[in-house]
């Protein structure tokens, strides 16, 4: 297992340059010094969905973004972190942050078709992609293989503009 929560190793400058490059970030996260990403705030949503200490736990986020998740996971503690996205461009500043605060999270470029292949996850965040998803009903089959503890689903409602969130809770036998 990589480290527990997380850490960091640039100065302010380093972090106010990261920030600097890419001015419009899809997901806020805290950085070193007081800073943070200036967009919507889903701390309560994590809050829902992690509980304080995720004890080691595995964590795979589909549809990842910048990684808000994946990060929130490690600051709880978790083990194994995945994050996968197809936007190249998310995933590299993901990637940077995770230099950043020295943070042991896999981000992958990734197909959602063989998401299998990445093994089983306590937790299994689908958040804002089932909509993209060609058959969606037997994805979420191959999500709840995935999932040890709990799947979250969040559904986009495509006519009203906002999201719809389902936490399935729960051990799944």
């Amino acid at each position: 297992m990589g480290k527990r929560g997380l850490t960091h190793t640039l100065n302010k400058e380093k972090i106010l340059r990261i920030l600097s490059d890419h001015p419009k970030w899809e997901q806020k996260d805290k950085l070193p010094f007081g800073q943070e990403t200036k967009v919507g705030d889903r701390s309560q949503i994590a809050n829902q969905i992690f509980p304080p200490d995720l004890e080691g736990a595995s964590v795979l986020d589909i549809g990842c973004a910048e990684g808000f998740f994946c990060f929130e996971a490690k600051r709880r503690n978790a083990g194994r972190v995945v994050g996968i996205d197809i936007d190249k461009e998310r995933l590299g500043e993901a990637i940077k942050l995770s230099r950043a605060l020295s943070a042991d999270i896999e981000f992958l470029e990734c197909d959602i078709s063989n998401v299998e292949e990445l093994g089983t996850f306590d937790y299994v965040l689908c958040l804002d992609v089932l909509h993209l998803v060609e058959d969606p009903i037997h994805f979420i089959y191959k999500l709840i293989h995935l999932t040890g503890r709990k799947l979250i689903l969040e559904i986009a409602d495509l006519r009203l503009r906002r999201r719809k969130r389902v936490i399935v809770c729960g051990r799944l036998y």
